[in-house]
Parts: structure tokens; C-alpha cells; sequence
């Protein structure tokens, strides 16, 4: 795997702390913050997995090759110490054959990976990273790294998972819970009859737990457990899917982190910070991070990043209609001179990691302009306040696209 070049480190920083101060002097511009403050990869690996028990790698766009470059270069070094769940921002379910491959070696990771409405995983990049994760495992790497979604936007794909293994281990119940999800058939807006009946459908298989381990086993009794769990999450992302999509992730999260697993998060910058975020109009939404925020404190770290410009996959819908291509786009400029990126591009580094936790220079602190894109474009310009948003930021100067193995259409 390519591995993205970025500073040796000039000063260690200690990352616990999640203290704002604000210090002043020469050293506070950014050129000689930003160069006296950076983290080599090895650097950042070794001090976030002393206290992080997550790290989200979080994408300022969804299609820029070098920030998936650097997941190649940081993912191994996080699995050497101790990580060994990687969890995407993509389906619970139809991600599961990935799983199996880095495990058993069985199936094809590129047939998984090409699935439209997470097209922006489906790279070289990527596909390079699972490969050399099945070479891990295969070499006898214990624990075995895994590999899963954790987005519940497919609950009918995750019903149908539910039914499969009802079917074998308790077929008449099957046929009832197979109509339960069916409430769910075309487009559905919501119930509160099926809402509340397919939550039942994971307390009567509590109810029989014995029974249903009897039949196949405790690990596998307990994933279709959560399964069930994931279906009723699922359903009410079918209704409001926009906002109701972070809660779910972050609940998906936890609970490999309460298995004692360390977990490393691939998504985007929204998703993954420590502040709400905001869609098309109000209301702000809870992002995914702020609830790990909650529950873990500092065993949560999110790496945040931005480019100063260049281009990036995203798609480009046609006007009036919800279709749309994925097409390379470039980031327009900044509007205003207290941009992050343009601040950050100060120090004339090509691309760099610091940490935001303990003091921040005045330039660096409070708020100030950040551009991101999302699956599609047009790109925003939003007020943010990084150090809030982010523990750290991965700064890359110029974006190029990443590589795509399919461009579906929308």
C-alpha cells in the first residue's frame, strides 16, 4: 500500500488533556505552531492508543485520495497496538461478506465494496487496505482484525437476515416476524403499529434465548439479536433518514466497545466530530461523535481533517431531480481570509497531523471558516469551532481524486 508522506515528529504532545487555553507569542502563527506542534504517523498512533479506546479517521470530502492513503498508513500502525475492529460508515448487513473474507479468506471484497449508496468506499485504496487486513489474520494476527458496517439505512436487507436465521431455528416464528418487517414494504412513512411491533420481535427472541442458542450457538444467537436491534433503528432512518442516521452508528459503536474491542471509524468529518452539524436547513443534527463523546470522554478520539483545494469525487445531481452522477470536482475557495485551511496552508507543509487538545494558539481557537463536501456536492462553507469539532487535524494541501472502481449513477 502507497503510504502518505507527512512530517516526522518535532514535538510530542500529550493528548489527554482536552484543556482551550489560549497562549500568545511569536511561536502562536501559524507557520511556526503548526510546524513546531506536528505528528509524524507513528507519533499520532503510539500517544491516541495509550488513552483511545476509538479513533474515527473522519473524511472532509468522501472522494479524496489522500486522506484514504493515510488510513492505509495509520490503520496498521493503530493494529499494532491493540486496534482490531475497523467500522464503517456503511451497511450493517451488506458489509458482513467483508468480514468473513479478512476472517476465512472466503468470497469476493470487491463484489462487497461495489455498493452504490456507499460508492465512495468502493476504491483501490480501500479494497487494498482489506486485502492487507486478510493478510493479517491469515499470518495468525490474534485477535483477528474485522472489518463491519455500522449504518442501519438497509433495515429491510437486515429483516430479511432476522427471518433467515429464525427460519432455522424457529420457523414458525419466521413466518409471523417475516410479516412484522413486511409493514416496512414500499415507500414507508412511518407507524407507530409497526414501529411498535417490530421492536417485539427482539424481545420474544431474548425471551427464547436458550432455545435459539440450543439451535446454533451464543455468538451467533447474539448477533441476530442485535440484528433485530439494527432493524428497529433502521426503521425509523427509513422514515427520517437524514436525522435519524447518527444515533444509530454511535449505539453500533459501543457496543464493540463494550466487548473491551478498540475500535478505528471511516466516515466523514460530520458524522464523527464532537459538535452538531448542520444539514440543507435547521434543525442541527446530533452528530455520531457527540454521543460517543458522552459515553467515553477521552477514550474517544476524533482525527478531523481538511484540504486547502484540489479536487475530489463526489456526485452532482441534476437540477429539480434526485439523480445524479459522480463527477471530479474541485473545492472552491475560500470567501474569507480566517479559513482553517488557509491557515493551516501558512505553514507551507504539504500536509501534516496536530493534535487540538491542550492549549491553542489564538488564531487556532474559537471560531473561524471550514469548507467540507459531502457525498455530493455543492461544497459548504459553515463557522466552526475546530477545537471543539476535532481532538486533531489531518491538513492536506492539495485533494486529488481517489480511485474509484465504479461510478454508478443515483
Amino acid at each position: 500500500m502507497k503510504r502518505l508522506a507527512l512530517l516526522v515528529l518535532l514535538v510530542p504532545l500529550a493528548l489527554s488533556a482536552r484543556t482551550r487555553a489560549v497562549r500568545t507569542g511569536p511561536v502562536d502563527t501559524p507557520r511556526a505552531w503548526l510546524r513546531q506542534h506536528a505528528l509524524s504517523q507513528e507519533a499520532f498512533a503510539r500517544v491516541v492508543a495509550a488513552s483511545a479506546d476509538v479513533v474515527a479517521l473522519a473524511d472532509v470530502t468522501h472522494g479524496t485520495h489522500e486522506l484514504y492513503a493515510a488510513k492505509q498508513a495509520l490503520v496498521p500502525l493503530l493494529v499494532a497496538r491493540g486496534f482490531r475492529v475497523l467500522a464503517f460508515e456503511a451497511s450493517y448487513t451488506e458489509y458482513k461478506p467483508l468480514d468473513e473474507y479478512v476472517l476465512h479468506g472466503t468470497g469476493d471484497p470487491a463484489a462487497t465494496l461495489n455498493l452504490p449508496p456507499y460508492w465512495f468506499w468502493d476504491t483501490n485504496e480501500i479494497l487494498d487496505l482489506v486485502h492487507w487486513a486478510r493478510a493479517q489474520n491469515a499470518a495468525g494476527l490474534t485477535p483477528p482484525i474485522r472489518i463491519v458496517g455500522i449504518d442501519a439505512t438497509s433495515p429491510r436487507v437486515t429483516g430479511a437476515e432476522v427471518v433467515a436465521y429464525l427460519e432455522r431455528v424457529d420457523p414458525a416464528y419466521a413466518v409471523e416476524v417475516a410479516t412484522i418487517y413486511h409493514c416496512m414494504r414500499g415507500v414507508y412513512k412511518g407507524t407507530n403499529r409497526c414501529r411498535t411491533a417490530i421492536a417485539s420481535v427482539r424481545t420474544a427472541m431474548g425471551a427464547k434465548r436458550d432455545a435459539y442458542v440450543l439451535a446454533s450457538s451464543a455468538e451467533e444467537y447474539d448477533e441476530m439479536l442485535h440484528a433485530a436491534r439494527v432493524v428497529e433503528q433502521g426503521e425509523r432512518v427509513l422514515v427520517n433518514h437524514r436525522y435519524e442516521k447518527d444515533p444509530p452508528m454511535a449505539e453500533n459503536v459501543l457496543r464493540y466497545v463494550n466487548r473491551g474491542q478498540k475500535v478505528i471509524l471511516f466516515g466523514h468529518n460530520e458524522h464523527w466530530g464532537r459538535t452538531p452539524y448542520l444539514l440543507d436547513l435547521p434543525p442541527h443534527v446530533t452528530s455520531a461523535g457527540q454521543h460517543l463523546a458522552s459515553a467515553l470522554g477521552d477514550r474517544y478520539f476524533v482525527l478531523g481533517s481538511l484540504i486547502s483545494g484540489g479536487t475530489f469525487h463526489a456526485v452532482q445531481y441534476a437540477p429539480g431531480v434526485r439523480s445524479g452522477v459522480i463527477r471530479t470536482h474541485a473545492l472552491p475557495a475560500a470567501t474569507t481570509l480566517d479559513d482553517y485551511a488557509l491557515l493551516f496552508a501558512q505553514a507551507g507543509l504539504p500536509s501534516t497531523i496536530v493534535s487540538l487538545r491542550g492549549p491553542l494558539p489564538p488564531w487556532l481557537a474559537g471560531t473561524r471558516t471550514y469548507r467540507f463536501v459531502g457525498s455530493g456536492v455543492p461544497s459548504l462553507e459553515v463557522p466552526a469551532d475546530l477545537g471543539a469539532k476535532f481532538d486533531g487535524v489531518l491538513y492536506v494541501e492539495t485533494s486529488t481524486p481517489t480511485q474509484l472502481r465504479h461510478f454508478p449513477t443515483f
